[in-house]
């Protein structure tokens, strides 16, 4: 009878050591989230742009807004263009026809569409515009950048395709100065919500972030590759914006909002091929702003082609006739384009690597 009740003592001063210890357990597991951290969400979406970063991609878009700056005065906006845009992950080029009213100078039917091109092929900058009914130059302008300091930062660039129509959709966003992903690895704070929000039918993990560049909102969505479903962001005086890491003062504002994205799968790879974009800006001291609507839509993708093959990134589109400027930290001009490639005003060919003559 003595051992057993030794024994019951024992046993209950083991339980009450070991109650501590288990309520401790218990409670770092409650803390624990059962979601994602954000750098977790981060590095999955990562994966998924890693899956598109070559691809040949046909899309439209439609503008409007209204706007008021110091040269136009007070104007509304309401255009459409139409592009192509190739990538191999370090090469890029687009092309599009702009056409409707871009400002209140212009108001152009689909015919007299503005031409714009870029290529970037790798080591050299182009950038090519042509006007259909233009009298200065019919047969359009090309520059040609030789910076060695541009074209090293391209060459190292992650986000060769920033400036491409249709880039919001890929995490590029308005007044953003690098993709969304690096900007909210940089956060001051950043979290993750409790609970899921559900977004265009799909139950979506929502970042909240504070960073140098504004207060972020993201909504992932792990159902269609971790792709963002919706994101807002808001900027003020201090933050730091694009071009140029401007930042803003007085009363200065940025924001946007990206929403109604819809995704398709190709090659078992999503793929963001719709969504609404909503962008504005204030400028202090003249009443300056702009707030912009923009829907864009991906009419066709074809991702891993052979781009050697195809002659992705080769200048093809320039009009024989058309004037070339070099830059090298100067306008340099008095050339020419002639079969694919420029001439000096006697007619020698150029190598627009070096700026100087064929041998």
């Amino acid at each position: 009878m003595r051992k057993i009740k030794r024994t019951v003592v024992i046993a209950m001063l083991l339980c009450a050591g070991l109650v501590p210890v288990c309520s401790a357990g218990t409670v770092r597991n409650r803390g624990k989230s059962k979601y994602p951290t954000a750098l977790e969400l981060l590095d999955k979406y990562v994966e998924t742009q890693n899956k598109l970063k070559s691809f040949i991609l046909k899309a439209q878009t439609s503008r409007r807004g209204k706007s008021s700056t110091r040269a136009m005065g007070k104007f509304s906006t309401d255009y459409s263009y139409e592009y192509e845009l190739r990538s191999d992950g370090s090469r890029v080029r687009v092309r599009r026809n702009i056409w409707g009213r871009p400002n209140s100078r212009l108001d152009l039917a689909k015919d007299e569409a503005l031409y714009r091109s870029r290529l970037w092929d790798g080591e050299t900058f182009f950038r090519y515009y042509r006007a259909a009914n233009s009298k200065r130059a019919p047969l359009g302008e090309l520059s040609i950048t030789r910076i060695e300091e541009e074209n090293n930062k391209r060459t190292k660039s992650k986000n060769l395709d920033r400036e491409s129509p249709g880039n919001f959709i890929r995490g590029y966003l308005p007044a953003d100065t690098d993709r969304i992903d690096t900007i909210l690895r940089k956060a001051n704070t950043i979290s993750v919500r409790d609970e899921t929000e559900n977004i265009g039918g799909a139950d979506c993990y929502v970042i909240e972030a504070q960073t140098k560049h504004g207060r972020y909102k993201v909504w992932i969505d792990p159902s269609h590759g971790y792709h963002i479903a919706k994101a807002t962001a808001k900027r003020g005086a201090g933050n730091v914006v694009a071009p140029g890491n401007y930042k803003l003062s007085g009363s200065e504002t940025r924001f946007f909002l990206l929403e109604n994205v819809r995704f398709t799968k190709l090659d078992d790879v999503w793929v963001p091929v719709e969504a609404d974009l909503a962008y504005g800006s204030t400028y202090h001291g003249d009443n300056y702003f702009d707030n912009t609507k923009i829907h864009h839509k991906v009419t066709d993708i074809i991702l891993n082609p052979d781009h050697d093959a195809l002659g992705s990134f080769l200048p093809d589109d320039i009009r024989d006739g058309a004037p070339v400027y070099f830059i090298n930290g100067v306008r340099v001009k008095g050339y020419t384009w002639r079969n694919v490639g420029p001439v000096d005003e006697k007619g020698h060919k150029v190598d627009y690597k070096t700026n100087k003559p064929e041998k």
